[in-house]
Parts: structure tokens; C-alpha cells; sequence
């Protein structure tokens, strides 16, 4: 299966009950085989199959480190005049000096 996307996924048409003024009375429904997975899908499900992931960041580096990560993050979103650029060589420093 290939798609323009590597990692987009396309949905059936949701499932749910529709009142007579057009609104949802419950959600839609989405399950499995609504999805069509493309390959990138697949490749992560498979990885996520083997149990090959990590519990959580701070396996990767330390607290300190990913304090100044999450930081930078609230800084970058919450600072217009920081530049993605500016964000991501602070971000290639954080990681190049993270214990």
C-alpha cells in the first residue's frame, strides 16, 4: 500500500446515530477496520508489537536534561520572537550535552 504520506492514515466514514435536526446523538465510531493503515502504520504497530519502546523519556537522558527540553518547548510556543531555527539549535545543544 503506498500513498503520497508516509504516515497518514485514511478513515471510513464514521458510524453513529443521527437525530432528525442532523446532530450526533453518540459518537462516532471508529474502530480498527475503519482505519486503512499505510505502511508506516503497519512498521509502528509492528514495533509496538515487539515491545520495543521506551517506558518513558527519562530512560534516555536525565531529569535535568529533559527539564530543559520541556522548557524550551513552553518557551518556543509561548515566545514569538523565538525563531524555529533559534529553537532547534537550542534543542541540537540541549541534546548534545544531555546526561
Amino acid at each position: 500500500m503506498s500513498s503520497d504520506s508516509p504516515c497518514r492514515a485514511t478513515r471510513a466514514k464514521p458510524t453513529g446515530s443521527t437525530s432528525l435536526i442532523g446532530q450526533r446523538s453518540r459518537p462516532p465510531a471508529f474502530d480498527e477496520c475503519s482505519l486503512t493503515l499505510n505502511d508506516c502504520m503497519k512498521k509502528g504497530l509492528e514495533i509496538l508489537a515487539k515491545g520495543n519502546v521506551i517506558q518513558s523519556p527519562d530512560q534516555l537522558m536525565s531529569a535535568d536534561s529533559l527539564t530543559q527540553v520541556n522548557d524550551l518547548f513552553v518557551e518556543f510556543f509561548g515566545n514569538k520572537n523565538l525563531t524555529a531555527a533559534d529553537a532547534q539549535k537550542r534543542f541540537v545543544d540541549i541534546i548534545a550535552a544531555a546526561d
